[in-house]
């Protein structure tokens, strides 16, 4: 989809517009994490009939006020879990030199997942 800007309103710094849009992809044990930089995240799974893609966030958020070094943001909005829960993905931004690498993605509480991207925008 076309990004939506605003999204960037509130950014920490300048360096972030240089990401918008960017898609990565990790792979884990049984899924696939496809992450649209401020846009959208999607858990697709790696075997066929293993269930079904869903979203792990449509909207983003910039968390102001952590107190890391880096800048952290959120995906909200996906899909349902049982119990009416929205999926989120937490974005942690932390300093790297050369290039944008996406960690593994974690699931800390159900429902709520979250990864690190190391980006020299965050440095």
């Amino acid at each position: 989809g076309k990004l939506r800007l605003p999204a960037m309103r509130g950014a920490p710094h300048a360096a972030y517009m240089a990401l918008a849009g960017k898609a990565f992809k990790v792979l884990a044990a049984e899924y696939e994490y496809e992450v649209s930089l401020f846009d959208h995240a999607r858990q697709i799974p790696r075997r066929h009939g293993a269930g079904r893609e869903v979203s792990l966030g449509r909207t983003w958020e910039w968390n102001h006020g952590h107190g890391s070094s880096g800048a952290v943001g959120t995906l909200k909005g996906g899909d349902s879990c049982p119990g009416s829960v929205l999926r989120s993905l937490e974005v942690r931004f932390e300093c790297a030199p050369d290039t944008d690498t996406l960690g593994k993605v974690s699931e800390g509480s159900p429902c709520a997942y979250a990864v690190t991207l190391k980006t020299p925008a965050a440095c």
